[in-house]
């Protein structure tokens, strides 16, 4: 074992919140931190890192909030809003294959596939994101039509 990579959750908090993902408002909800580290060789500590989650009952998604369950649980929901505490966090992996999705866009299937895995799982209620989906999937379907295009033409010739 080269690396050892562990986590530990602790306890969860109730908490009052808007949702940022639906746009539910009024959301009970719970809140954690997530402590991850990895170890090289299982004694040099490489990673540290302390992640404070939130889930409400409406959608059940997982937002990330920049302050720890205990402050959050402190704040009204109002306050949440105001301060944008919370936000609805795309995957970097799932940025990573809509990046993909847009470098293989002239590729009959692996294009495509690319931006299946990048849109479908879970969505996204990102407006970015689904805007950059949308945009990827108009620019492999205008280069498909165009690459058939041409070969028709090339055909007739």
């Amino acid at each position: 074992m080269f690396f050892t990579h562990s986590s530990r959750e602790s306890e969860k908090i109730p908490v009052h919140f808007h949702c940022p993902a639906c746009g539910e408002r009024d959301v009970n909800g719970l809140a954690w931190t997530e402590h991850q580290f990895s170890r090289l060789l299982g004694i040099v500590l490489i990673l540290d890192e302390r992640l404070h989650w939130v889930s409400g009952h409406c959608c059940q998604r997982k937002l990330i909030s920049r302050v720890p369950p205990k402050k959050l649980c402190e704040l009204d929901a109002d306050d949440i809003d105001t301060q944008r505490i919370l936000s609805d966090r795309v995957s970097p992996v799932k940025i990573t294959l809509l990046l993909g999705a847009f470098l293989f866009g002239v590729v009959p299937v692996i294009g495509p596939l690319f931006l299946l895995l990048a849109w479908l799982p879970n969505g996204s209620s990102r407006t970015w994101f689904r805007l950059a989906c949308r945009i990827c999937l108009f620019l492999h379907l205008v280069t498909m039509n165009a690459l058939v295009l041409l070969e028709m033409a090339a055909h007739k010739k």
